[in-house]
């Protein structure tokens, strides 16, 4: 999507973490897309393993 619709997203620096915090941790992003297509973890590769019933209201 990055690559058709670049306008469609927004990348933020929430926070910036100096030395001795390791590189990796040094950014923490949040990423805004504006789009009805995009639907993130919904690859069958993200679906649970195992399913479990729906759990019922308990009455009082």
């Amino acid at each position: 999507m990055l690559a058709t619709k670049p306008e469609a997203a927004e990348i933020l620096v929430e926070k910036v973490n100096a030395p001795p915090v390791p590189i990796q941790h040094r950014l923490l992003c949040s990423l805004t897309v504006d789009s009805d297509s995009l639907c993130p973890y919904s690859s069958p590769e993200f679906s649970p393993l195992v399913q479990y019933p729906a759990s019922r209201a308990i009455a009082s």
